[in-house]
Protein backbone atom coordinates (compact mmCIF):
# COMPACT_ATOMS: atom_id res chain seq x y z
CA UNK A 1 0.00 0.00 0.00
CA UNK A 2 3.21 2.48 0.61
CA UNK A 3 4.12 1.73 -2.91
CA UNK A 4 0.73 2.51 -4.28
CA UNK A 5 0.95 5.86 -1.94
CA UNK A 6 4.29 6.85 -3.37
CA UNK A 7 3.34 6.18 -6.58
CA UNK A 8 -0.28 8.01 -6.83
CA UNK A 9 1.06 10.91 -4.73
CA UNK A 10 4.13 11.42 -7.46
CA UNK A 11 1.97 10.89 -10.70
CA UNK A 12 -0.14 13.84 -8.65
CA UNK A 13 2.39 16.07 -7.77
CA UNK A 14 1.04 15.74 -4.24
CA UNK A 15 3.61 15.11 -1.12
CA UNK A 16 2.99 12.10 0.79
CA UNK A 17 2.49 14.56 4.08
CA UNK A 18 0.07 16.17 2.06
CA UNK A 19 -2.44 13.28 0.92
CA UNK A 20 -2.11 12.16 4.78
CA UNK A 21 -3.22 15.40 5.71
CA UNK A 22 -6.15 15.28 3.72
CA UNK A 23 -7.39 11.98 4.03
CA UNK A 24 -7.65 12.68 7.90
CA UNK A 25 -8.89 15.73 7.54
CA UNK A 26 -11.79 13.89 5.69
CA UNK A 27 -12.06 10.93 7.86
CA UNK A 28 -12.31 13.40 11.15
CA UNK A 29 -15.06 15.94 9.05
CA UNK A 30 -17.50 12.48 7.70
CA UNK A 31 -17.28 11.25 11.54
CA UNK A 32 -17.82 14.98 12.84
CA UNK A 33 -14.90 14.69 15.30
CA UNK A 34 -15.00 18.04 16.16
CA UNK A 35 -18.05 17.24 18.55
CA UNK A 36 -16.40 14.55 20.78
CA UNK A 37 -15.50 16.27 23.71
CA UNK A 38 -13.23 14.22 26.32
CA UNK A 39 -14.49 14.51 29.65
CA UNK A 40 -12.00 13.70 32.93
CA UNK A 41 -14.01 13.10 35.90
CA UNK A 42 -10.74 11.68 38.18
CA UNK A 43 -10.15 13.84 41.45
CA UNK A 44 -7.68 15.32 41.02
CA UNK A 45 -6.96 17.12 44.56
CA UNK A 46 -6.14 13.52 46.17
CA UNK A 47 -2.88 11.61 45.50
Amino acid sequence: MHQRLKLLCYTEGLSQGDALRNSVQEFCEKHDAHLIEIVDRRNKGKK
